[in-house]
């Protein structure tokens, strides 16, 4: 009797034990339906639409600061070409001596007005630089 007795809690007690793991293992499957359950029903479209419009900014931002590299590259290969045409007129206006003072005015005036012309495209090109430090502040 004692021995059938020994026999029975023994089988019993594995069986308790599977009864409980399989209880927990249940009810932890039911709390995951739940939270895949909950999770169907979170809207996540405003999401969605706010990285949509973050990446069509930053997409606006990078061609914009595209434009401007363009630009600066125009301006810069402008000014490097004027800066030449007045080193060029520079040594051209060394070489005449003896002009009459009608030629030697106007030759003057023109060395002048593209000096003008120099400063013009150097405050542009600084504006530029400004407009492009600017736009990469309003970036970050």
């Amino acid at each position: 009797m004692i021995q059938g007795l020994v026999l029975v809690i023994l089988i019993s007690i594995p069986l308790v034990a599977l009864g409980i793991v399989t209880y927990l293992y249940f009810l932890e499957r039911k709390r995951s339906q739940k939270i895949m359950e909950n999770l169907e029903k979170v809207n996540f479209k405003p999401i969605e639409n706010k990285i949509s419009k973050l990446v069509e900014e930053e997409n606006k931002y990078f061609k914009k600061m595209f434009e401007l590299e363009m630009l600066l590259e125009n301006y810069r290969k402008a000014t490097w070409i004027i800066g030449e045409k007045v080193d060029e007129l520079e040594t051209k206006f060394n070489g005449l001596e003896n002009l009459p003072k009608d030629y030697e005015r106007t030759y003057r005036d023109v060395v002048r007005k593209i000096l003008e012309m120099d400063n013009k495209f150097t405050d542009k090109f600084n504006m530029l630089g400004e407009a492009f430090l600017k736009l990469k502040d309003e970036k970050k």
